[in-house]
């Protein structure tokens, strides 16, 4: 999990700071559509949800989308960070040709590292952080449940196992807390009735999982099983904000 520590510390950064326009380069925040912020969040999302799915094909599509879509709202970012977009938009180019050839793991790194770069990009305004929070928890959480789910789970030092667990656990408690806005749903109200739901469902599948790994009965609570149903948990809680009304219908019966 190398790329934790940097995650930490860019949302610690992103915050507690947001630039102030020098007077001469005052943004008519008029001329700004404020959803853009929640666009681009809602593609890194998109993205995620493409590689857990194993599309790399859509996932080149919403990359090369996120890249334009940062490209043309420059302005909503400080105007010191110029040539952190620059960078940003350079690196998800290439990014978007890599995922049609590397592993999953590795995609999804990167993404994690990309999405730290965007993350310390300061911005005219502030705007929701929650899906930051939702982002380092799923670098913990992919990590914890892989361990889970590898065969050879004996091999690890349990300590080391437990340290895992412990720090998704912490991570998850920053989610389970906060709230997202509803603008990050287009003020659709049914959609974040959904998302509430799916979260309900992610917070049972993080309970059961805790439980298999307090459990000394490991045929009862089996890890493995149990680090499946948490990371398609996940997904589908993912697939909240990123899928359309109708591919939502297993959450409907719930509302």
């Amino acid at each position: 999990m190398k790329h934790t520590l940097f995650l930490f510390l860019a949302f610690s950064i992103i915050a507690i700071y947001s630039c102030q326009d020098e007077p001469n380069n005052q943004l008519d925040l008029q001329t700004v559509q404020v959803d853009d912020f929640s666009a681009t969040q809602l593609l890194f999302s998109l993205i995620e949800y493409d590689l857990y799915i194993g599309e790399s094909k859509l996932a080149n599509n919403h990359i090369n989308n996120l890249k334009n879509k940062i490209a043309d709202n420059q302005k909503l970012f400080c105007i010191h960070e110029s040539e952190g977009l620059k960078n940003l938009i350079v690196d998800l180019d290439m990014y978007a040709d890599q995922v049609l050839k590397e592993s999953k793991d590795w995609s999804l790194d990167k993404l994690r590292f990309l999405k730290g770069q965007y993350m310390i990009i300061e911005t005219k305004e502030d705007y929701d952080p929650y899906l930051y929070h939702v982002w380092k928890y799923e670098e913990d959480m992919y990590y914890t449940t892989k361990a889970a789910i590898d065969p050879k789970l004996d091999l690890y030092e349990w300590c080391e196992f437990e340290m895992l667990v412990e720090g998704m656990n912490d991570d998850w408690e920053m989610v389970r807390l906060h709230y997202p806005s509803i603008d990050l749903f287009g003020n659709n109200h049914l959609g974040y009735k959904i998302q509430t739901m799916a979260k309900i469902h992610l917070q049972e599948s993080m309970n059961q999982f805790n439980t298999a790994v307090r459990s000394d009965d490991y045929v009862k609570y089996d890890l493995c099983d149990h680090g499946d149903a948490l990371r398609e948990s996940y997904i589908e809680y993912i697939k909240t904000f990123v899928a359309q009304g109708e591919e939502l219908s297993p959450f409907f019966a719930t509302l």
